[in-house]
């Protein structure tokens, strides 16, 4: 069984570790986006945002930041009444058991228990098995709401309305 709450200091570094190694095993990725993904403990410290752990047997298998506030840096878009996932990651060597999909029910409680109506979230057409699960869970796709950086990267725009 997996276990979701919030990350303590003690298990940065290791959501630091397999954040990176998630991303990794996807594809290559920019040496900045790598150095942004391992800073967990700069994530942590935002007022704004909740950094949430997915345990199981004690260990640290996985992790997603929660934004709460419209004000935080980490806000992509974020209107009042949202909240944010981001950089959602499960260790490649335990995925396929529940941790991503405990992540987001963890993002669900935390964001009603805010009082916030709806919860977004941006992601890359290669990580196919996330949309799934997003989609699964009832994430609807917003074109609308897409982020587009420049000719090279483009993400998908997705919403829980309401949470």
């Amino acid at each position: 069984m997996t276990e979701v709450s919030e990350a303590l200091p003690a298990e940065y570094a290791r959501l630091s570790e397999l954040t990176v190694a998630a991303y990794r095993a996807v594809g290559p990725m920019p040496d900045g986006y790598a150095a942004e993904l391992a800073d967990v403990a700069g994530r942590a410290a935002d007022p704004g945002a909740v950094l949430l752990a997915a345990r199981r047997d004690r260990r640290v298998v996985g992790g997603v930041t929660l934004v709460l506030e419209t004000t935080s840096p980490l806000a992509e878009h974020l209107e009042p009444g949202m909240a944010g996932m981001r950089m959602l990651a499960v260790d490649p060597s335990a995925q396929g058991a529940g941790a991503g999909r405990a992540l987001v029910e963890g993002c669900i409680e935390v964001s009603r228990g805010h009082g916030l109506r709806c919860l977004s979230l941006h992601t890359h057409v290669v990580f196919a098995r996330a949309r799934a699960l997003y989609e699964r869970m009832g994430f609807v796709r917003t074109p609308d709401r897409d982020l587009h950086f420049g000719d090279d990267l483009h993400l998908l725009s997705y919403l829980l309305d309401p949470v």
